[in-house]
C-alpha cells in the first residue's frame, strides 16, 4: 500500500511540475489580438497555446488588381519560444482571371502558389529579416489600432452616461 501511495505521489508531483512549467512559458500578447482591416489589408493576429507549443500567428490578406485579380496571403509564424521572433513565413498567392479573347467562351485562370521560407535555411535568412521587420510594423499598427478602439469605446461609454 505504501509503495502505491508513493508512486501516486511521484506521478502527481511530476505531472503538476510539468504542467506548471508549460504554463509559465505563456507570455501575454493580448495587446496584439486583432481581427479586422488596417487600411486595405485584412489582418488577424492570434495566439495558439497548448500543452506542447506556443505559437503567434499573424495573417495578412492583401487584395490587388492589375489586369489580374489576385490575393496574397502572408502568414507570419512565431512557433518557438513565444518571443515574437519569426521562424517562418508563408506566402500564398491566389490568381483568378477571366479572359475574353475574340471568343465568346471565356478562359478562366484560377490557381494558387505557395512559398514557405524558414529561418533554418541560411539562403532564406534575408527574406526572414524583411518579414520580421514587416511583422514588427504590423504589431505596432495593431497595438495602435487597439488603443484607438479602446479610447473610442471609453469615450462613447462616458458620453452615454451624460
Amino acid at each position: 500500500m505504501a509503495l502505491k501511495d508513493t508512486l501516486t505521489t511521484i506521478i502527481l508531483a511530476g505531472t503538476l511540475s510539468l504542467a506548471n512549467t508549460s504554463c509559465s512559458k505563456n507570455i501575454d500578447h493580448s495587446q496584439y489580438s486583432y481581427k479586422g482591416w488596417l487600411g486595405e489589408e485584412e489582418i488577424q493576429f492570434e495566439e495558439q497555446h497548448d500543452f506542447f507549443s506556443n505559437q503567434n500567428i499573424l495573417t495578412v490578406k492583401k487584395n490587388k488588381t492589375k489586369g489580374n485579380e489576385y490575393t496574397r496571403t502572408i502568414i507570419y509564424n512565431d512557433r518557438l519560444g513565444d518571443d515574437l521572433k519569426l521562424e517562418d513565413v508563408t506566402i500564398v498567392t491566389h490568381v483568378f482571371n477571366i479572359h475574353f479573347p475574340n471568343d465568346p467562351t471565356p478562359t478562366i485562370i484560377n490557381y494558387d502558389t505557395t512559398q514557405k521560407y524558414t529561418i533554418d535555411k541560411p539562403e532564406e535568412k534575408v527574406i526572414l529579416v524583411e518579414a520580421q521587420s514587416q511583422f514588427d510594423t504590423y504589431l505596432q499598427q495593431i497595438k495602435k489600432e487597439n488603443q484607438r478602439q479602446q479610447e473610442e469605446h471609453t469615450k462613447k461609454g462616458l458620453e452615454s452616461l451624460k
